[in-house]
């Protein structure tokens, strides 16, 4: 397969996807999901409490009795973004190796943006319900959570970008190769002898060969 070329706005739509995919990894790393108040934050990973003005952050494990249901949903969903985006990496590698596809690289990026998307509308959605009656600064957001959308927007644009960045290609007759015109056997001889050098080989049409042979009057 042949390298496929791409225009200024694939190669824009590919850097607009790296720069959203560094800011999908910094949200995920950083534990300023949900700032309930201005002692204590939390993360997707870690959840962090100042005490005698230092913040100590503790893990957040994978059982769901101790990171929530509101975590589990959040990282399930991402989990699934990750898988998306990493085959669109994949095969937006093998693609300009010539080896893959751009468009089902534009696809897999497009579908893991909509993914990190439902993740944080969901986060967003089950910690409202939690806190839903409690006080104001109980629902507050962080900017992790926030760099999560930027990031879902940036590898959508990205994906698009992509889609319609790649140049349609009119292949012709490979270099060197002779190409015949249609015309009559008698052309045709006299086409090649005329421009191939060296005895020429004449070749009978098969239905020019009489199958059955009659003696007799």
């Amino acid at each position: 397969m042949a390298k496929i070329p791409m225009r200024k706005i694939g190669i824009a739509g590919n850097i607009t996807k790296v720069l959203g995919s560094i800011l999908f990894i910094v949200c995920l790393s950083t534990s300023h999901w949900h700032e309930p108040n201005s002692s204590s934050h939390s993360g997707l990973f870690e959840s962090c409490f100042n005490i005698f003005g230092f913040y100590r952050c503790t893990e957040i494990g994978w059982a769901i009795d101790e990171a929530g249901t509101i975590v589990i949903t959040t990282r399930a969903v991402l989990f699934i973004a990750c898988i998306f985006l990493l085959i669109g990496i994949i095969t937006g590698v093998l693609a300009f190796a010539g080896t893959g596809d751009v468009k089902v690289e534009a696809a897999m990026d497009i579908i893991g943006s909509i993914l990190i998307g439902i993740g944080c509308a969901a986060y967003a959605a089950l910690l409202g319900a939690l806190t839903y009656g409690k006080t104001l600064s109980a629902n507050v957001l962080g900017y992790s959570y926030y760099l999560g959308w930027v990031s879902a927007m940036m590898i959508f644009v990205g994906g698009l970008l992509e889609a319609f960045g790649t140049k349609n290609i009119t292949r012709g007759p490979p270099q060197g190769a002779q190409v015949y015109p249609t015309a009559t056997m008698q052309q045709q001889v006299i086409w090649t002898t005329q421009n191939q050098p060296g005895p020429v080989e004449y070749q009978i049409p098969r239905a020019a060969i009489p199958t059955q042979l009659h003696y007799g009057p």
